[in-house]
């Protein structure tokens, strides 16, 4: 099963389905995680056979959850915007949560910034801004495999098409 994860779209919603057009045969669910819920929910219209996990970030208006959790392969996630474990000052309240929550992945966003790295046993994984406005939008993608080991990347959309920022070839958890 695949992942794809969004963030911080900021109502740039022309890369996503860019990204949706060439993977869409091969992705099972898609994740948003805030700066651009009506993106999202725009999207998701787009695509009424896939299943979307959203959460709001800071600049989202209205009534939305900021922390959503899912299950993929006997695994926990946890998704987040970000700003409210204020992680562009660190990673110790978000990883708190993560911990809290015994989360085996946890997504966020708000930094802009694409990031992949363990903080003990959880996967954390900030898929940087699809929405970018300076530098190349990038997104990210997990792979879970049925038993249970996933295989994370970070995608880059340039000019060009494609490339990877970030992937981890051996599976992971």
């Amino acid at each position: 099963m695949k992942i794809l994860v969004f963030s911080d779209s900021h109502r740039f919603v022309d890369p996503m389905k860019r990204v949706l057009r060439l993977v869409r045969d091969s992705v099972s669910m898609v994740v948003h995680l805030g700066d651009g819920y009506y993106d999202a929910l725009q999207l998701a219209e787009d695509y009424p056979g896939l299943p979307f996990h959203l959460v709001a970030g800071n600049c989202d208006h209205g009534d939305w959850e900021d922390i959503n959790t899912f299950h993929v392969a006997g695994k926990k996630f946890i998704m987040v915007h970000g700003h409210m474990q204020h992680v562009k000052s660190g990673f110790l309240r978000l990883s708190t949560l993560a911990d809290e929550m015994e989360a085996d992945v946890c997504l966020f966003g708000h930094t802009h910034v694409p990031t992949l790295f363990y903080w003990g046993t959880t996967l954390m994984m900030n898929p940087g801004t699809i929405g970018s406005r300076r530098g190349q939008p990038t997104y990210g993608v997990i792979e879970m495999r049925d038993d249970g080991c996933a295989l994370p990347s970070i995608v880059s959309i340039g000019e060009n098409g494609f490339s990877l920022v970030d992937a981890w070839t051996t599976p992971v958890m």
